[in-house]
């Protein structure tokens, strides 16, 4: 599975799938780094189908603490850039040198953001939240009963 996108600075990101062995150690240390983040939403009331604008209206000291929880973590940093290993940036692999150039630094966040979103969508593609809302989607069965 690969994908490419060009960033905000016209650098070109190719991303790779990471293996099954990396990708879940990112998954756990952004679980982890999640699980310290007091939440004050109203899930009663929470769509989750909102862009961040929407959420951010609900509790922004919330939206706050997630980012930078997350943003913040030498754990995910590390794990990141283990998944990192197989995209290219401009053509070269990713490695902690890539950012050494100030001009290259402007893109870490959006080439971190890219890579953890690619490399995690797997794993909770098929999650139904639907359960926390209270909202349950029709089944289809064959069946009469």
């Amino acid at each position: 599975m690969n994908d490419a996108t060009t960033l905000p600075s016209g650098a070109v990101l190719e991303l790779q799938m990471a293996d099954f062995k990396s990708a879940n150690r990112l998954r756990k240390a952004v679980l982890r780094e999640l699980q310290g983040v007091k939440v004050d939403l109203d899930l009663g009331s929470l769509d989750l189908s909102a862009d961040i604008e929407t959420l951010a209206g609900t509790n922004l000291n919330t939206i706050k603490n997630l980012i930078c929880q997350v943003a913040g973590s030498d754990a995910i940093e590390t794990e990141f850039f283990a998944c990192a290993a197989r995209c290219l940036y401009n053509n070269a692999k990713i490695t902690e040198q890539t950012f050494e150039d100030p001009k290259s630094r402007e893109d870490f966040i959006p080439v971190a953001m890219e890579v953890i979103k690619f490399t995690l969508r797997p794993f909770f593609k098929g999650l139904d939240l639907s359960s926390l809302t209270g909202k349950r989607p029709k089944v289809q069965t064959d069946s009469p009963l």
